[in-house]
């Protein structure tokens, strides 16, 4: 019998191809070509005669018959990105990828795929630790690509560097063979309500189009797997178990958050567009205004979901949670930046759960004020903001810091405190807790009854209260008081 071979499909720089402009439809169009390529790669092995079979609810993996059927490629399961398939043989394996790389050069112009292979044994966690391993070195030694070759007697596209192929003359648009592929696949698309109320905060022309882009990725998945799996060698419960394992994971993080953002009273006719959906990772672009109540619900349905005969193997439910890091940016900055802050932030909200290893909710958010080409941490060292800020803020439980922010803003909103005395207090604590106190004190003289409240929310750790105007003061109107008519208050 011929030597299996094991493999993993991935698609690299999966942020960088889908926010490589800030056309919508572009990005809708890259995100459904990037959740196409798995079909792709099955149509491109029947293509070259190999016949395949896809994972599904009612198939039942075996590893003595996989092949028996004159099958010569078989997919494990797919999800986070992935797709692990097994080969009958390493030429089968070869075939298909040579006809697979064809057809993304051709449908995909731009995608970047990485797959890597293995001789598999038939000892499951032995074969997919050595998957990993190869992986890694794989994504370690790959090079940065990036589009087609200029040529000296090509047109460019000035928004992506790239040689342009079609012109829309009515339009007096000029795109490459990238944007031309998104928008073809776009056009596919069925849109709603909220795509269109999203194209028109791209659109306006007064400038002050604020968006935000919310990722989210899930907690200590690499721990529930090992936990789940307990280095299972027999092929045939492994896959099974990764099969459920999957499913679970696209219910938890995809299914559940939209469900409950549709049955949102508040959301549901809000402007948002799913831009990455694939197992615990998650991206949408929305108005910024409605980026934390988006985060917050999407955050809860990923806590609450829950199915009580999916356990690991002490027996207990296996619980899932996720963090996110929000983004707030002008339509016109680019989004590829903005996406890249948001998950910088998204990796600064996962800190605290590192520590703990446990499962919690946590977010943390920049607000891009201007041109800034810097990782998140670089721009907090550069602006002094490391030790002004209360971020990030943990998103569950009774007393979560997002709750007592929500009501330090009904406790100064209700007191008639003004913004521009919030944005001093915010503003002052930059210059150092001295002087922000200071700050905070004149409040407490106009306001006498807000300190107790106050206090009460934030108790006595030192500077904790300060850091919450700071954090607050940047995103009240946005998110706190969402009237934007005029001041809350008299005073000033």
């Amino acid at each position: 019998m011929e030597q299996r071979c094991l493999a993993q499909y991935s698609i690299r720089s999966k942020q960088a191809y889908i926010f490589r402009t800030n056309a919508i439809v572009e990005i809708s169009g890259g995100s459904a070509l990037i959740h196409d390529a798995w079909d792709l790669l099955f149509q491109a092995a029947a293509d070259v005669g190999v016949g395949s079979r896809r994972a599904t609810e009612t198939d039942r993996f075996s590893w003595d018959t996989a092949f028996s059927d004159g099958t010569g490629m078989v997919e494990l399961f797919c999800g986070g990105g992935n797709d692990t398939v097994l080969f009958c043989d390493e030429n089968t394996f070869r075939l298909v990828n040579a006809a697979f790389t064809r057809r993304l050069l051709e449908d995909c112009p731009g995608m970047v795929p990485l797959c890597v292979g293995i001789s598999a044994s038939g000892n499951y966690s032995e074969d997919y630790r050595r998957l990993m391993a190869a992986v890694d070195c794989a994504k370690r030694q790959m090079p940065q690509v990036s589009g087609n070759a200029m040529l000296p007697f090509s047109e460019m596209d000035r928004k992506t560097f790239l040689p342009v192929v079609r012109k829309d003359r009515a339009r007096a648009q000029s795109y490459s063979a990238e944007s031309d592929a998104k928008r073809v696949r776009a056009s596919r698309l069925s849109g709603n309500v909220g795509e269109t109320l999203l194209d028109r905060i791209v659109n306006r022309e007064d400038g002050r189009s604020l968006l935000a882009i919310v990722h989210a990725d899930g907690n200590n998945m690499g721990v529930k797997i090992r936990g789940y799996l307990r280095e299972e060698a027999c092929y045939d419960v492994a896959v099974e178990k990764m099969r459920r394992f999957t499913s679970e994971t696209m219910k938890a993080f995809i299914d559940a958050p939209k469900q409950a953002i549709s049955a949102n009273e508040a959301l549901k006719d809000k402007a948002i567009r799913w831009v990455v959906n694939d197992g615990d990772d998650v991206t949408l672009l929305c108005d910024a205004h409605d980026a934390l109540d988006f985060a917050k619900c999407y955050l809860d349905a990923v806590s609450q979901y829950q199915c009580d005969d999916f356990c690991d193997g002490s027996g207990e439910p296996i619980r899932f949670s996720s963090c996110a890091g929000v983004c707030i940016f002008h339509a016109h900055y680019p989004f590829s930046m903005a996406y890249q802050l948001a998950e910088d932030a998204c990796d600064s909200a996962k800190k605290p759960v590192h520590a703990s290893g446990n499962d919690e909710a946590w977010l943390d958010f920049h607000y891009i004020h201007s041109g800034l080409a810097e990782g998140l941490n670089a721009i907090r060292d550069r602006q002094g903001m490391c030790g002004c800020i209360a971020r990030p803020w943990r998103m569950d439980g009774e007393d979560s810091f997002a709750a007592r922010m929500q009501s330090m803003a009904e406790i100064l909103h209700g007191a008639g405190v003004s913004r521009s005395r919030i944005k001093r207090i915010g503003a002052a604590v930059e210059n150092g807790f001295a002087e922000a106190q200071t700050e905070l004190a004149l409040l407490y003289d106009r306001h006498p009854g807000v300190k107790d409240s106050l206090e009460e929310l934030f108790g006595t750790e030192e500077n904790l209260l300060l850091r919450a105007f700071y954090d607050l003061y940047e995103v009240y109107d946005l998110w706190f008081i969402k009237d934007k008519t005029g001041e809350k208050g008299g005073e000033n």
